[in-house]
């Protein structure tokens, strides 16, 4: 297959169609008594490889070829195809039918089904999550049973803070921060081949409901349990709530600990990894983002010191579901034990529950900026958790509206339920921020703070109020949104340049 220049040309793919037909054909003929004509639909294309869906009939194979002029590429292969016939009986992932590492390329099992992050919703979250745990528990016991692919006792690493020191940037700074003393009675031992790999892209979910792993192409050895570790890390970027649930749910469904320490200890470990790292400081490690921070720079007065990666919503807006009012009317009733009595706030501050600072003091300008270029996504689960009110909330919105009828900070709780809302968010998560005063909000809606939030917030506190930070939202591969703010100015910045640089490199099916 003639290239130049290291990347595919369109053309290519016909003319390596053309000359492994005879391969490609003999791997149908292993499934089809008679194979028809072959159909192909192109389902990634990059300088790095492309991916093919061929299938006749209900016979579909997948087709993986990287580009076989990039050195670095040929172990990704290798590894690849290596991993697959290695977990070939397990169920875990594709078939591997043939591959050819000289060449670079492979053909598996097409699986017939949804990636798994086109799935997953606030609603389903906790279950997904404990479904990748199980199979990533699967996936570790079935490496563990080829020696190729673990060993153990020979690293010189016997501890997870020894480990993750060696790391470097944000890894490094938590794990030697006094608050991770911790991790130096975390002894780890055995390392197996992880997948390395947590976005849920990367899993497929058959018809019948089977959840497959594909791409394991930065597959490389790591300590056993770090493939639950990244997962809670990628977990947390996306759903940056308050609330740990999904997190636990990966745990449980990983259902043990790691060669050298119990499950509990693992769940700590799994816990404080992905709220201190799941936000890049400092870390432009991904073209699309470099590219932001040089042009800004480039012309910029006063440079910026840093660049911040926030998670970055959909924004898309949806009907408020009819039943929410009545679902809030019933929880702010349970809240409180003697409804029908008048609701006195000198009583409760006198209580031993006294309610926490409602958080109406301002805020820096770099920290605002980041929580509106994120949009609001710890407020993705606050459907399903009434909008977080408290007992405290409940009191504090009386003292706001002066009443002390439990009857009218109801009625102002429903009278605040917009018409429309952000899809899978809080329903008084609106397209211009939250519908409820401040005053009335949630404890944890006004304290809550994710960990790129807290990022911004130790720097405010490091760096010179002009000196500017850029705050992105949304993957590498697709910028949402970015700003470069100090503690004087905002300007909005084109991301048609980080878009431009990694649409190059990708194909939408």
């Amino acid at each position: 297959m003639a290239n130049s220049g290291g990347n595919f040309e369109p053309q290519d793919i016909k003319a390596w169609l053309a000359a492994n037909s005879d391969r490609i054909k003999a791997v149908f003929n292993e499934d089809t008594s008679k194979v028809g004509t072959l159909e192909v639909k192109v389902q990634a294309f990059n300088p790095y490889c492309f991916i093919l869906h061929v299938w006749t009939g209900d016979t579909h194979k997948r087709i993986k070829a990287y580009n076989p002029n990039t050195e670095r590429l040929a172990g990704y292969c290798s590894r690849e195809t290596q991993l697959l016939g290695a977990l070939n009986d397990t169920g875990l992932a594709p078939r591997l039918y043939d591959f050819d590492t000289t060449e670079n390329w492979y053909i598996s099992d097409w699986i017939v089904g949804s990636e798994l992050h086109a799935t997953v919703t606030p609603d389903n979250i906790v279950a997904a999550s404990r479904e990748v745990g199980q199979w990533l528990a699967k996936y570790a016991q079935s490496i563990l049973k080829v020696d190729a692919f673990s060993e153990a006792g020979k690293k010189q690493h016997k501890n997870w803070r020894d480990y993750l020191v060696n790391y470097g940037g944000v890894i490094e700074q938590a794990a030697l921060d006094p608050e991770a003393d911790f991790l130096e009675g975390l002894t780890l031992d055995t390392r197996i081949v992880a997948k390395d790999d947590p976005h849920f892209g990367n899993y497929i979910r058959a018809e019948d409901g089977t959840l497959f792993g594909i791409d394991f192409e930065m597959s490389t050895l790591r300590p056993y349990g770090w493939d639950v570790m990244v997962t809670a890390r990628a977990l947390l970027r996306t759903y940056p709530g308050p609330q740990f649930d999904h997190i636990d749910a990966l745990v449980d469904g990983w259902a043990q600990g790691t060669d050298c320490i119990d499950q509990e200890s693992f769940r700590k470990l799994v816990r404080w990894f992905a709220e201190k790292t799941a936000f890049d400081v400092n870390n432009p490690t991904v073209e699309g983002f470099r590219q932001i921070l040089h042009a800004y720079n480039a012309n910029a007065t006063v440079p910026a010191a840093k660049i911040m990666q926030v998670p970055g919503f959909e924004n898309e807006i949806d009907a408020v579901g009819a039943d929410v009012s009545q679902a809030l009317t019933a929880r702010i009733r349970s809240l409180i034990n003697n409804a029908d009595q008048p609701l006195s706030v000198e009583d409760y501050l006198a209580s031993d529950t006294t309610p926490q600072d409602s958080g109406t003091a301002d805020v820096s300008l770099r920290l605002a900026k980041t929580c509106e270029t994120c949009e609001g996504s710890c407020c993705s689960r606050g459907t399903q958790n009434l909008a977080y009110l408290k007992e405290d909330a409940i009191y504090r919105t009386a003292h706001y509206l002066g009443t002390k009828s439990l009857a009218h900070v109801i009625d102002a709780y429903v009278k605040h339920v917009p018409e429309n809302h952000v899809k899978n968010s809080c329903f008084y998560h609106t397209s211009t921020g939250c519908a409820l005063p401040r005053e009335m909000r949630s404890t944890i809606c006004n304290m809550y703070q994710c960990g790129a939030a807290q990022a911004v917030s130790k720097m405010t506190s490091e760096l010179d109020p002009d000196v500017p930070i850029i705050v992105v939202a949304g993957h590498h591969t697709e910028v949402k949104r970015a700003y470069a703010v100090s503690e004087q100015l905002s300007k909005k910045l084109d991301v048609k340049i980080a878009n431009t640089h990694t649409s190059n490199a990708q194909f939408t099916r």
